[in-house]
């Protein structure tokens, strides 16, 4: 924790190597990185109550509050009620992974839908790491009928790609082109 600490001093990890792996909208790896680094410190606050080490647990929730703090200092547009530039990566993390205050979740999740069905046809742009939240993101804060529409596809997408080789693989796509074997969780 001390190494993720020492690349954030103003509590916005700025330390990132992939961003959202072969995404077809990009989002800054910053805001994952600081995502995941919120996620980090809100599981070893968890650990530590568990294991009745409460000065511990305290200091966590402290840090993951300055964090919280910060990722919507740098990442939120107010105006337009998205992160990372509205992508839907950006917004589904911030929205599973807790980090958007309250009063703000129904606008995020609006947008987010928004984004998907009529920007995208209801197709996710999301790669490897936003994938994993975007469905629980939309049902968690909305309406449940985009699981249905959002399934496997017959197109270029990563899903379609996915479907049509009956694979337990997902070969990650972007523009038809495979990028190698992924197992699917």
């Amino acid at each position: 924790m001390e190494f993720l600490r020492s690349r954030a001093p103003d509590n916005v990890l700025r330390f990132n190597f992939n961003g959202d792996w072969i995404a077809t909208v990009e989002t800054p790896g910053e805001l994952i990185s600081d995502a995941y680094y919120y996620y980090d410190v809100t599981t070893l606050k968890s650990i530590a109550e568990v294991l009745g080490k409460t000065a511990d647990g305290q200091a966590y929730f402290r840090l993951a509050n300055q964090i919280k703090d910060a990722f919507n200092r740098s990442f939120f547009d107010a105006k337009t009620a998205e992160y990372g530039g509205g992508t839907q990566t950006a917004n589904a993390m911030a929205l599973f992974l807790g980090l958007v205050p309250e009063e703000d979740r129904g606008s995020v999740s609006f947008y987010l839908e928004r984004d998907l069905l009529d920007h995208h046809n209801n197709h996710f742009t999301t790669g490897i790491v936003g994938t994993k939240y975007l469905m629980p993101a939309l049902t968690d804060t909305g309406p449940q009928r985009h699981g249905i529409r959002l399934g496997p596809t017959d197109d270029l997408s990563q899903l379609g790609i996915y479907d049509r080789k009956r694979s337990h693989h997902y070969l990650g796509t972007l523009a038809g082109q495979e990028s190698g074997r992924h197992e699917l969780a």
